[in-house]
């Protein structure tokens, strides 16, 4: 559905008035940047409770050729997408990249495959739960060297919802000690280097006292799914400071 205004559309569907609504659009990390918004909002005080919500039906609201369509204009309008790539390909010329700087090897990839697989193994809501192994990524077919089917995301269905509250709300809760993020550019041409590290320009909000400290994450069940890199850092509610 081609809607730009997705917080009032959700709020309008589901029948609430919300004092406050924003939606974000960070490709992957929307979920996580999202999240850091209503952590920020709750701690400045402009909200006791933020309901985040993200979703996406790609793989039952369209069709394949839509959706190869759509991935193929997320390059620069002037300098990539004349060219037709598509998305698998932008990143495989990343990968190539980082293989080249640092020894990085295609069986190494596969790891990361594997182990989002045995994640879904774990989840009965999982679009793709079957075991998968490394050999078995390094023997599917190649897609953008060096990425092979296996080691690329699937076109899925998804929504994750949480909130984010002042005080915990139940025994589930969960306490955000610090978010971050930075972006380095939208497009593989606007890069200035793929691979150096840049930590001056982060931006991030850590949260070490007891005030702040309060901000709890509400998860609500249900399955989350650029070049942006967003994190965050949970602790336990009554239990020492770990990453979650």
């Amino acid at each position: 559905m081609p809607h730009i205004m997705l917080a009032t559309l959700f709020a309008e569907h589901f029948g609430v008035q919300p004092r406050y609504a924003h939606a974000v659009q960070a490709g992957g990390a929307t979920g996580f940047a999202l999240i850091m918004l209503a952590h920020l909002v709750v701690a400045g005080g402009a909200a006791d409770h933020v309901l985040v919500a993200a979703g996406e039906n790609r793989l039952s609201g369209q069709t394949r050729d839509m959706t190869l369509q759509t991935l193929a204009q997320a390059g620069h309008a002037r300098y990539e997408v004349p060219l037709g790539a598509t998305v698998p390909a932008y990143y495989g010329l990343v990968a190539s990249r980082y293989m080249h700087e640092f020894g990085t090897t295609e069986r190494d990839l596969a790891e990361l495959a594997v182990l989002m697989r045995r994640h879904a193994g774990s989840h009965p809501g999982a679009q793709l739960r079957a075991a998968l192994t490394v050999d078995d990524v390094l023997a599917s077919p190649p897609v953008a060297l060096p990425l092979k089917r296996m080691d690329c995301c699937p076109i899925s269905d998804g929504a994750a919802a949480f909130i984010i509250s002042r005080e915990p709300l139940s025994a589930h809760s969960l306490r955000i000690i610090g978010t971050a993020q930075r972006h380095s550019h939208q497009h593989v041409s606007a890069a200035a280097d793929l691979v150096s590290r840049h930590r001056s320009d982060v931006v991030g909000c850590a949260q070490p006292s007891e005030r702040s400290a309060r901000r709890i994450a509400q998860p609500i069940p249900s399955c989350i799914g650029k070049r942006c890199n967003a994190a965050m850092r949970f602790d336990g509610q009554r239990g020492p400071t770990d990453d979650r």
